[in-house]
């Protein structure tokens, strides 16, 4: 028998040279959350940009204040050759609800990548209940849903009533106008005025609701207007407010200040305030 058929065969191990074990990197937990957070604000961004800072509303909570109504389903499709699919994609024109003098709602002009929307083209969103808003023009009248045979939306009410109540409709990342008599908003093809006469929302009817207003968020903000300046402030404010003298005077404790900052931290800095304006009585608030 060979020799050579007892031998083990293997791997040739040299002295002083240790097998080095390879080990896989793990992925932390957050890569994935963190990288589409920021594909989100990137694309917020972007959004943002394209549209002279005015930013899409996707709640009703944000509806408040000056917004501007983008007919999304009218945009012209843009048609892409084979060629050039590696490439961005360029951003079509919006078209924004315009207010007109003559008491209609037409559809805007198209804005170019950036541009802001108009003046004409910006309402006065007034919420009116939890569900339902009112949009008011630059002529200080509200949008109303006609019941005409052409159901057209006009802005001549000095009012609010059911007919000036618009119910917002957030679905799958779309948005649509509701009217009082169950259509949608939506903008005539001949005439390029708003109707509200669809009875379901299709691609026309899809809109964009947006706004300028600033999202950094202000702490001070959170605090009543008495307290945004310091507590020797707020305590003066205070004083001013519920207490009354006969010489219309105000006079305020001589009791050290440090006090409030102190309650200010616990939590209870009403009630030491109320102790220290109690001592000086005339306080209708008083103990």
């Amino acid at each position: 028998m060979d020799a050579y058929a007892f031998a083990k065969s293997g791997k040739l191990k040299l002295k002083c040279h240790e097998d080095k074990v390879k080990r896989r990197k793990r992925k932390s937990p957050g890569t994935s959350s963190t990288r589409a957070t920021k594909v989100v604000m990137n694309a917020f961004s972007e959004d943002l940009a394209a549209h002279g800072g005015w930013w899409e509303i996707s709640k009703f909570v944000d509806i408040i204040g000056p917004v501007a109504i983008q007919m999304t389903g009218l945009a012209p499709a843009q048609e892409y050759s084979s060629s050039s699919t590696n490439l961005p994609l360029p951003i079509p024109p919006a078209y924004y609800l315009s207010a007109s003098d003559d008491g209609f709602i037409n559809l805007g002009p198209p804005r170019k990548e950036g541009e802001p929307p108009a003046p004409e083209e910006i309402f006065t969103a007034v919420k009116v209940s939890d569900t339902k808003v009112a949009f008011k023009t630059g002529y200080d009248k509200y949008m109303t849903a006609n019941t005409s045979a052409q159901n057209l939306i006009t802005a001549a009410a000095d009012a609010i009533g059911p007919r000036e109540q618009f119910e917002p409709v957030f679905q799958d990342g779309k948005a649509a106008l509701l009217g009082f008599n169950n259509c949608f908003v939506s903008v005539d093809a001949g005439s390029d005025r708003a109707v509200c006469r669809a009875q379901k929302a299709g691609s026309t009817e899809m809109l964009v609701i947006r706004s300028n207003r600033d999202l950094t968020h202000n702490p001070l903000n959170d605090l009543p207007e008495e307290e945004r300046h310091g507590t020797k402030k707020a305590e003066y404010l205070y004083v001013r407010k519920f207490q009354s003298w006969q010489d219309k005077k105000i006079r305020l404790t001589r009791e050290d200040t440090a006090a409030l900052e102190d309650a200010k931290r616990v939590g209870n800095l009403h009630e030491c305030m109320l102790d220290r304006r109690e001592k000086m009585k005339s306080d209708r608030y008083c103990k």
